[in-house]
């Protein structure tokens, strides 16, 4: 867990969970769910794909959350998984490119440094892999942009 008081404008907390204890709180999975562009969105779609491949394995993702107070106000998926979901870009994500990195911040807490917060955990975690992100409209690009001078994000 991560205390970024002193850095964001409003007192953040982050926490890193490894999705496959994550995965154990139906609760906690489903307030993610929740937050989220709709229940078709792509995080949304890498839930029920982990969710299957927990069945038989073990799911190679880390699950990023961001608290202001008790609320939870954003998270991030980084996976190595392999991804189905058609993308803006391209059809599907492969692993041997990087990690993924996906993101939501509620409306009302964006433009706060909450996502740059959490692809900055993001990358702390990529043990030096490319963080491949999802932009779905203009506002995402120009962030994503903005990040890449950053931490080297590249777009799906």
């Amino acid at each position: 867990m991560l205390n970024t008081k002193n850095l964001l404008p409003l007192p953040l907390t982050v926490r890193v969970q490894d999705y496959n204890i994550a995965a154990q709180n139906p609760e906690f999975i489903g307030a993610l769910r929740l937050l989220t562009l709709s229940r078709f969105s792509g995080m949304n779609h890498e839930l029920d794909s982990f969710a299957n491949i927990s069945l038989e394995r073990d799911v190679k993702c880390k699950i990023i959350t961001a608290y202001h107070t008790n609320e939870l106000v954003g998270w991030a998926l980084l996976s190595e998984e392999q991804s189905t979901f058609d993308f803006s870009r391209v059809d599907c994500f492969n692993p041997e490119h990087g990690l993924m990195f996906q993101v939501y911040v509620q409306p009302q807490y964006r433009r706060q440094g909450i996502a740059a917060e959490l692809m900055k955990v993001a990358n702390t975690f990529s043990n030096g892999k490319k963080l491949w992100a999802c932009p779905w409209d203009e506002t995402s690009f120009h962030f994503y942009g903005k990040m890449n001078e950053t931490y080297k994000a590249y777009y799906l």
